[in-house]
C-alpha cells in the first residue's frame, strides 16, 4: 500500500507499507493542521 499525506502549502509525504500491515502511526504532524491523505 501506499500513503500519501501532505499539509497544505508543504511537500506531500509517501509511506510504502507491505500488505501485512494492520495499523501505521504517522509522527511528525503539525498539530492544528489539516491534513489531506490519498
Amino acid at each position: 500500500y501506499r500513503v500519501v499525506y501532505q499539509v497544505e502549502g508543504e511537500e506531500a509525504k509517501e509511506v510504502i507499507l507491505e500488505p501485512t500491515i494492520t495499523e501505521y502511526k504517522l509522527t511528525g504532524l503539525l498539530p492544528l493542521s489539516r491534513y489531506t491523505v490519498l
